[in-house]
């Protein structure tokens, strides 16, 4: 059973962290979670030598200034959301973004990490990129990545609608407990999405060839093989009571995941960080992050 006790969330200076600080708190509330918000402000790890006619001046004394500047900034922004009820921590801290956000993570021993994926400065310049995968790769929690613009409105609803999509490998079939206990606290609806990229290459569906099958033939014994296989699992893992609706996808998976939860208005996307073929790499793998880069809702890829 999935606890989130300790969440940690990793927000910039933007107008957009209203939007991940409603996020936190919606995650907090529904896990009785203790929140820990944490800003890394990127000071030169070398500090420039004052300029000529500026030998008066002391850097260090900059670099404390720009943090205590911070600090009061992310404190507005605390205070502009109801997260501030919860009395979370704030911390600061200095260096690269997904290296400090990670580490903080390790260090408190935090069960979940929000993080935004858009805002005006520092962290957010590359939470798409490099800081994003940083963080996904070397938290040692899951992580919850939420989108957005400065022009996002707060406050944001806690999620409803919840689309977990599976493959049927191990690692994917062994997030979805994870994945249903989020569904529970929150009271959402949840749907299965099976993706299945080549049907026939599938190897956990058997299949026969015969001469003169039809493309829907094909589709049917898919769905209804893979339909079966995802009851025995749920079954063996005892998550079948409520069974959740199982819904098939076809095509590459990041793509259809997307269109997806695009097209019936999920509100929030669970997956396994690793899964079989195109979902296996590093440990944000390539479905999950294009699902991370296109999803039109908050994505919470699981360990």
């Amino acid at each position: 059973m999935t606890a989130f006790q300790t969440i940690l969330v990793a927000i910039d200076r933007s107008t957009f962290a209203r939007v991940v600080l409603d996020h936190a708190a919606h995650f907090a509330r529904a896990f009785d979670a203790d929140l820990v918000i944490l800003h890394v402000a990127e000071i030169p790890p070398v500090l420039p030598i004052p300029e000529e006619g500026a030998l008066g001046r002391d850097p260090w004394f900059d670099a404390r200034a720009m943090r205590e500047t911070a600090r009061e900034e992310i404190i507005g922004r605390i205070a502009e959301t109801s997260v501030s009820a919860l009395c979370p921590e704030v911390i600061l801290r200095s260096g690269l973004p997904g290296e400090e956000i990670a580490l903080e993570a390790k260090e408190r021993g935090a069960d979940l990490v929000i993080i935004g994926t858009h805002g005006r400065s520092g962290l957010s310049r590359f939470l798409l990129g490099s800081v994003a995968e940083k963080v996904g790769i070397d938290a040692p929690c899951p992580v919850l990545t939420v989108r957005g613009d400065d022009k996002s409105e707060a406050p944001i609803d806690p999620p409803r609608r919840i689309l977990i999509p599976v493959d049927l490998s191990p690692r994917s079939l062994d997030a979805l407990p994870a994945a249903l206990e989020v569904a529970k606290r929150f009271g959402a609806e949840t749907a299965l999405l099976a993706v299945l990229e080549d049907p026939l290459q599938h190897p956990e569906i058997v299949w026969q060839e015969r001469a003169g099958i039809t493309p829907e033939e094909v589709k049917a014994h898919c769905a209804a093989e893979t339909r079966r296989i995802l009851r025995t699992e749920l079954e063996a893992r005892g998550l079948a009571s409520p069974l959740p609706r199982l819904e098939i996808g076809y095509g590459p998976p990041a793509r259809t995941i997307v269109e997806r939860a695009s097209a019936e208005g999920y509100d929030l996307i669970a997956l396994a960080s690793r899964g079989r073929g195109s979902w296996v790499g590093t440990i944000l793998g390539s479905v999950a992050r294009g699902v991370v880069r296109s999803a039109p809702c908050p994505v919470l890829t699981l360990r």
